[in-house]
């Protein structure tokens, strides 16, 4: 199969991804409360979100370029949410 046939599960994956990340903003945000977030595993997610970008950009394959900037703001977002809600109930 041609690399461009399968781009489609690049995208399924980031779509899975995303869910599940979102899903993990839009519950801290309702909680108000981050502290069971762990900031080294955030860093560590926004840091593999950097380099799958990279990889992305530098292989040219557009679905790892896509979730990556998408992945990216939202590791950006649940960082920013641990920071805001840490300690608060």
């Amino acid at each position: 199969m041609s690399c461009n046939k399968l781009n489609w599960i690049g995208y399924v994956a980031a779509i899975i991804g995303i869910i599940g990340t979102s899903s993990q903003i839009v519950k801290t945000i309702k909680m108000k409360e981050s502290r069971d977030l762990s900031l080294i595993f955030l860093l560590l997610g926004l840091c593999t979100s950097i380099l799958w970008f990279a990889h992305g950009v530098a292989n040219k394959v557009k679905p790892a370029i896509v979730s990556g900037i998408l992945d990216i703001l939202l590791a950006f977002t649940l960082v920013y949410l641990k920071f805001k809600y840490n300690g608060k109930k």
